[in-house]
């Protein structure tokens, strides 16, 4: 059967071709050629290869791993750029249905990625045709299959099994003949083949669908509504899917830089969307913030972020999704009595950090489980007060309210330092950290000599990013809550995502996906909390 795929390949390929020495050989001699061939469902402001960084840091694919497969990518991404974006778009993709599937989510990036590396091959007018495709080309084009199984059979065997398989299940399907598995696969495993085969198929199709080409009717880019019906169209033993993929955004009807009909739609017909803030105070009060805070800090657990609980999983047994939710409501009463003592006061009021500490023991009311919060109350805390004490009338952008949390925290006081112990110590009694020790830093005047002390002693990347954060006035949930409010996905749980994979590919790859997490839920509270009336979700 192998020899079968081998004897698809014409002489001149498999003269010029052998694993990854492929990549060397041919390299130097192909043109590269970068054109916009697709519309984007993806959006351009992060380039698709920090996506892929992300992934790769997400999936904890080492370094060795990552350049073997930037390595069988090369020869594509320099012959033929716009199928090389494919091939990252379509693994990114595979990747993600895999994580809704709760599938081997390395396994579906890695075939997702490698799929096309085949094309490398194939004649550069042939790639590039976008007008009069005929079947001749149809037919040309399918060698590419049986070169990328033999590229992959000696490097990635797993993967060559897997990718041999992504296009058998349309109507034309080939190749006619898929040659036996590399191994003696268990059943199981040949049922994950199969599986992740048919995603890289949706996924690939999916991606297909944006090609800006002549193939369905006059050369223009397919609207987000006309790609939903093909998939239904070109994929009917996987409409129940495609349907639940839909329904979930993780395909997806937007296209970038195009009016969203749903949405619009939706708002459209919200006739009382602004009758229901009669009732709301139009400034900065103390029930607007604990709704804000409650609202952020229990909705950030149910978006989709990699290596964190989430509406699709439980990351442990002791980070259950209902953990963070009841905490995130729970700590909104304590930052609400902050609130009122500053509305309260002509000046900043003494010791404000006793109400984040008084938050840290409240989110453990009517609930399981250890700490999940501690790292947003640090966080929020600063904001809160700058929002409270500059803005009463919503009047500042986010980056000013974060320059202000910055200045406040330089002008706390001991008294402040030591409620801020006894945040980190209640955190750790709550998770029976019985053996770890709070720094207690009795030289600290003020909050902020406390983090530039933490700093010095960090040992972890996580810690190292969790008290920068705060000595550089914040960067990471400003850039998350621009995202936030300026992405044009049309959905906030993609924006939140978005935000995340962001923020991730801009840290170090060490630093934990918890802290992200935390970054994610103040920035959505910043959001939130500077455009009150604003429909976010949804």
């Amino acid at each position: 059967m192998a020899q079968s795929m081998r004897n698809l390949l014409e002489p001149e390929d498999s003269r010029r071709f052998n694993g990854p020495d492929y990549a060397r050989l041919v390299v130097p001699r192909l043109k590269v050629v970068k054109q916009d061939h697709y519309t984007q469902y993806l959006d351009p402001a992060l380039p698709l290869e920090h996506r892929l960084d992300a992934a790769f840091i997400e999936l904890e694919i080492n370094k060795a791993q990552q350049q073997k497969l930037r390595d069988f990518l090369a020869p594509l991404k320099q012959k033929h750029y716009p199928t090389y974006e494919h091939c990252i778009r379509v693994g990114l993709l595979t990747r993600e249905i895999a994580s809704y599937l709760q599938l081997d989510q390395k396994a579906a990036l890695y075939a997702g990625l490698m799929h096309d590396i085949g094309k490398a091959l194939m004649p550069l007018e042939t790639l590039n045709k976008t007008d009069g495709w005929t079947k001749e080309d149809s037919k040309a084009m399918e060698r590419h299959v049986a070169v990328a199984y033999e590229m992959l059979r000696d490097a990635f065997d797993f993967t060559a099994d897997i990718v041999v398989l992504h296009h058998r299940f349309q109507p034309n399907k080939y190749p006619k003949v898929v040659p036996e598995h590399l191994h003696d696969y268990s059943e199981p495993t040949k049922i994950k083949i199969a599986e992740i085969g048919r995603i890289l198929a949706i996924a690939d199709v999916f991606d297909a669908l944006h090609r800006i080409n002549s193939r369905h009717g006059e050369r223009r880019g397919l609207s987000g509504k006309e790609i939903q019906t093909k998939m239904m169209e070109y994929n009917p033993d996987a409409k129940n899917l495609i349907k639940r993929l839909f329904k979930n955004d993780v395909l997806t009807t937007y296209i970038y830089g195009e009016p969203h009909e749903e949405t619009e739609t939706l708002d459209e017909k919200d006739g009382l969307y602004t009758e229901s803030f009669q009732y709301t105070d139009s400034n900065r009060s103390v029930n607007n913030t604990r709704r804000h805070v409650a609202l952020a800090c229990s909705i950030e657990a149910i978006a989709d972020k990699a290596g964190c609980t989430t509406r699709y999983q439980n990351v442990s047994r002791h980070l259950l999704l209902e953990y963070f939710v009841t905490a995130g409501i729970n700590i909104s009463d304590a930052f609400a009595r902050m609130a009122e003592t500053i509305n309260n006061s002509n000046t900043c009021p003494e010791n404000i950090y006793q109400f984040a500490a008084q938050a840290q023991f409240e989110s453990k009311r009517n609930r399981r489980g250890g700490r999940v919060n501690q790292g947003m109350i640090e966080l929020l805390t600063p904001i809160i007060a700058a929002q409270h004490l500059h803005d009463p009338e919503y009047k500042l952008k986010p980056a000013d309210i974060l320059k202000l949390a910055f200045d406040f925290i330089t002008k706390t006081t001991p008294k402040d330092v030591a409620s801020l112990r006894e945040l980190k110590e209640t955190a750790c009694k709550l998770s029976h950290y019985d053996d770890r020790k709070v720094s207690e830093h009795l030289d600290a005047k003020n909050i902020n000599d406390y983090y530039e002390m933490e700093l010095l002693e960090s040992d972890n990347s996580t810690s190292v990013a969790h008290n920068g954060e705060f000595l550089k006035g914040f960067p990471t949930i400003l850039d998350m809550c621009n995202t936030l409010e300026n992405s044009s996905y049309p959905h906030f749980m993609r924006k939140v995502k978005e935000a995340f994979t962001r923020a991730r590919a801009a840290h170090d790859p060490e630093v934990s996906a918890g802290f992200l997490a935390d970054c994610v839920a103040v920035a959505t509270y910043l959001y939130l909390s500077q455009n009150p009336t604003e429909r976010v979700f949804g």
